[in-house]
C-alpha cells in the first residue's frame, strides 16, 4: 500500500518512510514538513483531500512551475505550505506577483470538510485526485 501511495505522489523511495495516510491527506514527518504545492484555484485547494499539481522545498520552484503551466489568471493559482498537520495556503498568484493569500480560514476549513462557501463550483475530481509533480526529483 505505501509503495503505491508513493508512487502515486512520484515520491522517492527515500521518502517512503517519512509518509502515512491519513483521510487521503499527506501528513508530513520531518522529511517533508515544509514543502509547497500549488494547485489552479482557491477552489481547487479547497476540495478535501485535494492533492497539488506539483510540489517542491523550494516555493520559487513551485511559483514557477505554476506559472508555466497557468495561461490565464482569471482564477488564481494558489500556493500551499505542507506542516504537521497538513497543509496550509499561503500565496496566491497574479499575473505579476505572488501575494500572502488574504483570509486562508474559509479555504482550509473548506478543505477540511466544512462549508464550501460562495465559492465557485467544485471541480471534478479528475482536477483534484491526480498525482503531484515532486519538482525535486527531477
Amino acid at each position: 500500500m505505501r509503495q503505491a501511495f508513493c508512487a502515486h505522489f512520484e515520491l522517492p523511495p527515500s521518502n517512503w518512510a517519512a509518509l502515512r495516510i491519513d483521510s487521503l491527506n499527506l501528513i508530513a514527518t520531518d522529511i517533508v514538513a515544509g514543502m509547497y504545492g500549488w494547485w489552479k484555484s482557491f477552489e481547487h485547494y479547497s476540495v478535501a483531500g485535494s492533492r497539488p499539481v506539483a510540489v517542491s522545498r523550494d516555493v520559487d520552484v513551485v511559483e514557477a512551475h505554476a506559472r508555466k503551466n497557468t495561461t490565464s489568471y482569471v482564477k488564481h493559482p494558489v500556493i500551499g505550505r505542507l506542516d504537521h498537520s497538513g497543509w496550509r495556503l499561503v500565496f496566491k498568484l497574479h499575473a505579476r506577483e505572488r501575494v500572502q493569500a488574504p483570509q486562508p480560514e474559509p479555504y482550509e476549513n473548506a478543505r477540511a470538510g466544512g462549508r464550501w462557501g460562495n465559492m465557485g463550483e467544485v471541480p471534478p475530481p479528475a482536477e483534484t485526485d491526480i498525482a503531484s509533480i515532486d519538482l525535486d526529483a527531477r
